[in-house]
């Protein structure tokens, strides 16, 4: 497990979209990509960026554009935005039939003695949690699978002598993250960062 960075962007979008306080199109002042939270500075790792649409701040992995929408909406109501990342499973373990002693997801909640007028800022770019790039990837491929969240496995069947004697099936975790509509911005959203000119993977397909 580690911090994720900047692909936890991903579960801060889905969370701010399910709530609707902002669509895609909405705009956010990326603050020339520095800004002051609580005595802490977070910076972006590109150049001075004004005011763009929420797309395009996902596009261009603001931190600032995040960790400002994240503390706007959610400083005085944390629990809401912990709240989301268990229905994403972010603080769960993923299930695999692999034993890793420190696979264990870290999340802190807003009742915790390590949470902080920060923590919210820091945890919507991906900082200040600890989670398995497998949980990361549970929650891009539910995106991607229309909000559906399967557990991972490893091996589909073992085998004495060519015949099966255990099998193992897709397990369906969670039948829907999030409404069709936070789905369907999200996937316009992680398009953008490829097929847009300042996606930040954009050239790499």
């Amino acid at each position: 497990r580690t911090e994720p960075g900047s692909i936890f962007k991903l579960a801060t979008l889905l969370a701010l979209l399910e709530d609707k306080y902002v669509t895609i199109n909405s705009t956010v002042n990326c603050e020339g990509g520095s800004k002051y939270f609580y005595g802490l500075k977070i910076s972006d790792s590109h150049g001075k960026t004004g005011t763009v649409s929420v797309k395009t701040a996902f596009a261009i992995s603001s931190n600032v554009a995040f960790a400002k929408l994240a503390d706007q909406y959610y400083h005085h109501q944390p629990q809401k935005f912990t709240d989301h990342l268990h229905r994403f499973r972010l603080d769960t373990l993923t299930g695999i039939d692999v034993s890793a002693a420190s696979g264990a997801p870290v999340i802190y909640k807003p009742t915790s003695k390590y949470w902080h007028a920060t923590s919210i800022p820091y945890m919507a770019h991906g900082y200040g949690e600890l989670v398995t790039p497998l949980n990361m990837l549970m929650l891009y491929n539910a995106v991607a699978n229309n909000g559906k969240m399967m557990k991972p496995y490893l091996v589909n069947s073992i085998r004495e002598y060519g015949v099966d004697v255990q099998r193992f099936e897709p397990e369906v975790v969670v039948n829907k993250i999030c409404s069709d509509e936070t789905i369907a911005q999200a996937k316009e959203c992680l398009r953008a960062v490829v097929d847009s000119a300042d996606g930040t993977a954009h050239g790499f397909l």
